[in-house]
């Protein structure tokens, strides 16, 4: 629902009219409202947005968490509930994705604060240390000590060993890799936080 404060605060600068703005003010209204009321009596809420327009442009996602935090009236905590948890529910795949728990996909975000205490940080990417990915650190600047993590020792237990990724290079995909098709191998989470202990030196 983001979408539709952006299209508030910033549509007059894409010369979208009175009459337009003032449908958004109100589908923000009732969408607010009517999100509140679900979640109160124990509805399940998942969160998403329309991206992509002048206003509202891609890779700004983070700004839906504040939203919901600031002007719907969630959590924090239960605001990220419902990205990852309830998200995986709502895909049915609970069991594959959502929470960080051993045997499931999961990719950590770490950040420098305390998101419960303000979740806006979370726009910030200055503040993001390190992105893990399948148990490996791709991006932030713990991604420096890369050449650590290639010589750690890993448990062969821990890891769960998937076909490599290929693509189904057909033009419907434009030869992107199929999700289909099989994965990296990935560490289950706690291999994950176990091998980000070791890259900071805490065990």
């Amino acid at each position: 629902m983001y979408f539709e404060l952006a299209s508030i605060e910033r549509g007059p600068e894409f010369g979208l009219s009175q009459r337009v703005i003032d449908g958004h003010k109100e589908t923000l209204d009732g969408g607010s409202e009517s999100a509140r009321r679900i979640f109160a009596a124990g509805g399940r809420i998942g969160l998403g947005g329309d991206y992509g327009f002048g206003w509202n442009p891609h890779g700004q996602y983070a700004r839906e968490l504040t939203f919901f935090v600031k002007h719907v009236g969630f959590s924090p905590l239960d605001t990220i509930t419902c990205a990852t948890k309830t998200g995986a529910e709502i895909l049915g795949r609970e069991r594959e994705i959502g929470t960080l728990e051993k045997g499931k996909l999961g990719d950590i975000l770490v950040v420098d604060g305390d998101i419960i205490a303000d979740i806006s940080i979370l726009e910030d990417r200055q503040r993001f240390i390190a992105v893990m990915q399948g148990g490996i650190v791709k991006a932030g600047p713990i991604d420096s000590a890369h050449d650590r993590v290639r010589s750690l020792e890993l448990d062969p237990q821990t890891v769960r060993q998937r076909e490599p990724l290929r693509s189904s290079g057909s033009s419907e995909s434009g030869g992107r890799p199929d999700a289909d098709a099989g994965y990296f191998p990935r560490l289950p989470v706690a291999g994950s936080l176990h091998l980000l202990r070791r890259i900071r030196g805490q065990g």
